[in-house]
């Protein structure tokens, strides 16, 4: 869980609190969520607490408050002449009330027949080992040879951000204590999965673009931003001023102190998809030499018949094109007035997708609400290509912060799952990753 004032994992360490402890926090791990180092740190933190102030209640207000608030409050007390106790100094609610819960909570473990509260007895002992492979490696594959799920592997290690360890360390994994010895042979011999990231490059467009000269502007193809940006495009190939439009995706190679702008980082699954749907392309068009390589590109003309009452601006909104295009076309101003019975050229860009919906376009505008784009659907050659695993949502999660932690999109997660932007701790979500 992540609080409003990014405190995180079991010890809910802030981002500097956690880096002054030796809590690595890059891309791929996040050391506050580690069970053992996030552990180790906070003994050591608590421990210097109680040797700065001398008592646990003063420790753990200065563990949540911070020991600088802490001392200023000892000291403001002693000027007034004071008692510098926990209980006479003044601090914020959130720290007034940290400690007696965490007293309260201690005094039930110790007595809990006084309190009228039964807890199930813990064996002292451990129920988990330590493991530790000799590269990064892909944590699904771990999970499998582990016998457990991707959740329970996730559960045991959930400082992995992502869907692999760290490429620079730790290598460490945490599996049951009962997981086979031959784990660890099986842990060394995983291979270490490709270490580069997918990195989009996108323009904004600007009033008077048009998907042709974008396209031309970054040398690709209207159809090929089509695809790169589903929905975001409409079917007659017009985007709204304002967008901001994927041009390209390179790959670029990721460290453990990665420093690639993360609201750039393209989703791993989703580029697997496209390279796979651009094979079997290419395989088509070699298999029926007769078939044009610009089969997704044509430009069919159309003619309307302005009426009374039209303007041109009117008339381009209708075809979801722009006032200049329409002007251009036609060799008007773009403040010309159109004379009724004129016949206006109007050319719409078609695409192969474009050509299967033409026809119940205009029946069925509600259905663009469900309809994916091929980002968004990770069915095709996902036997082949795409592993699948479940996550489940835990307090303070968001569908960003999760799309954030597997490098996928929010609208990804909504249409893998058919749910809105309202999660509910405990529930499961089904998200795919791109295999190695």
């Amino acid at each position: 869980a992540t609080s409003p004032a990014q405190a995180a994992g079991l010890w809910q360490f802030i981002p500097s609190t956690g880096k002054i402890f030796g809590l690595r926090q890059t891309w791929w791990y996040d050391g506050r969520r580690d069970i053992l180092e996030s552990t180790r740190a906070a003994y050591k933190f608590l421990s210097q607490l109680y040797n700065q102030f001398g008592s646990w209640e003063l420790a753990l207000a200065a563990y949540n408050w911070g020991p600088g608030n802490v001392k200023r409050a000892i000291e403001r007390n002693e000027a007034a002449g004071l008692p510098t106790d926990y209980w006479s100094l003044t601090m914020p609610a959130e720290t007034m009330a940290y400690v007696p819960r965490f007293l309260a909570v201690a005094q039930v473990i110790k007595e809990p027949n006084t309190f009228g509260v039964r807890l199930n007895p813990i064996v002292n002992k451990a129920h988990f080992r330590e493991t530790y492979a000799k590269n990064q490696v892909d944590l699904t594959s771990v999970a499998k040879l582990a016998g457990l799920t991707t959740k329970q592997l996730y559960q045991l290690n959930p400082a992995y951000m992502r869907w692999a360890t760290n490429p620079d360390g730790p290598h460490r994994v945490l599996v049951p204590l009962n997981t086979p010895e031959i784990f660890e042979q099986q842990l060394a011999a995983l291979p270490a999965p490709d270490r580069y990231i997918t990195v989009t490059n996108r323009y904004v467009v600007k009033k008077g673009d048009s998907l042709h000269r974008i396209a031309s502007k970054f040398g690709t193809t209207p159809a090929a931003l089509k695809r790169l940006n589903g929905k975001l495009i409409s079917k007659r190939g017009y985007v709204a001023v304002g967008k901001s439009l994927v041009v390209s995706r390179s790959k670029q190679l990721v460290s453990g102190d990665n420093s690639v702008d993360i609201e750039k980082l393209a989703n791993p699954a989703a580029e697997r998809v496209a390279q796979i749907e651009k094979a079997d392309k290419e395989k088509a068009v070699a298999a029926k030499s007769t078939r044009k390589d610009d089969d997704n590109d044509k430009v069919s003309k159309k003619y309307h018949k302005v009426r009374a009452g039209q303007s041109l601006y009117a008339i381009a909104k209708k075809y979801d094109v722009s006032v200049k295009e329409l002007a251009q076309w036609n060799n008007l101003k773009n403040k010309s007035n159109v004379q009724v019975g004129t016949k206006l050229v109007i050319l719409l860009e078609e695409d192969e997708d474009t050509k299967n919906t033409s026809r119940t376009a205009k029946a069925s505008k509600g259905k663009d609400k469900r309809i994916a784009s091929k980002e968004d659907s990770p069915k095709k050659n996902k036997k082949e290509r795409i592993k699948r695993i479940s996550y489940e949502v835990k307090r303070g999660d968001t569908l960003y912060s999760i799309s954030q932690r597997y490098n996928v999109s929010v609208s990804q997660i909504k249409t893998w799952n058919k749910t809105s932007k309202n999660l509910k701790p405990g529930q499961d979500l089904i998200i795919y990753l791109a295999k190695s």
